[in-house]
């Protein structure tokens, strides 16, 4: 059996000695986002990213996150029949990742 949680304090104790191993994953830095991002979207032109914007608005966000906002926006760009992924439309898709996530932001969800 795997689990997963984004949210471990409000698990039980006993819960972890169920398992054999916990696996914990701290949130990407600036370099494995940028590696991420190249990664998913290696099929568009990324060249005219402005990475220290489009890695700002990713801080705080889990990989899985970003590769969302990586496909949101590939998918906008396929959709208008475009090869390149401008850095306006990535950075969107990542402020709408943290508008959706408010841990990422480091506040708390809304109710």
């Amino acid at each position: 059996m795997i689990a997963a949680t984004n949210l471990v304090g409000m698990l039980d104790e006993a819960l972890f000695r169920r398992f054999d191993d916990v696996i914990r994953y701290a949130l990407p830095n600036a370099k494995m986002a940028r590696a991420l991002i190249e990664n998913r979207l290696s099929s568009f032109d990324i060249s005219q990213l402005s990475w220290p914007s489009v890695t700002r608005n990713a801080r705080g966000l889990s990989h899985a996150e970003i590769t969302r906002a990586c496909d949101d926006a590939a998918k906008e760009s396929v959709l208008s029949d475009e090869t390149t992924i401008p850095s306006t439309r990535l950075e969107a898709a990542l402020r709408l990742r943290r508008q959706m996530h408010p841990a990422a932001r480091g506040g708390k969800p809304r109710k």
